[in-house]
């Protein structure tokens, strides 16, 4: 099963907007578009990497299994912010759901930043 590819729904509206309002206490706006090109970034290799994808969104692999690989594979190349916000994605099942977060948190800081 690949990650789903569909438009933001109430529920990436949710963690779009968690995600600014955590970014933003952090380190504002420049923090707030770092964050949104890493998840852009991920969603590239998951586009690119058809295995990589299936990985994501697969609901074989244990969360704490998949924990210890997106650590593996994302600790040295994302900020602490995106690292942690990809293990929250995790553990609550919702990694499948990243293209219709990362769109709904571009259409936020779209309307935000313009």
């Amino acid at each position: 099963m690949p990650l789903l590819d569909a438009p933001a729904d109430a529920l990436a509206t949710v963690y779009a907007r968690s995600l600014i309002d955590t970014a933003e206490k952090q380190g504002g706006r420049a923090l707030i578009e770092a964050v949104l090109g890493e998840l852009e970034d991920v969603l590239e290799l998951a586009r690119s990497n058809a295995n990589f994808s299936e990985f994501l969104a697969s609901r074989v692999l244990a969360p704490n299994v998949r924990d210890k690989s997106i650590r593996t594979i994302f600790a040295a190349t994302v900020s602490p912010i995106t690292l942690n916000f990809l293990l929250l994605l995790n553990r609550k099942g919702r990694l499948a759901h990243l293209i219709p977060i990362v769109a709904a948190l571009d259409a936020q800081v779209q309307a935000r930043f313009g």
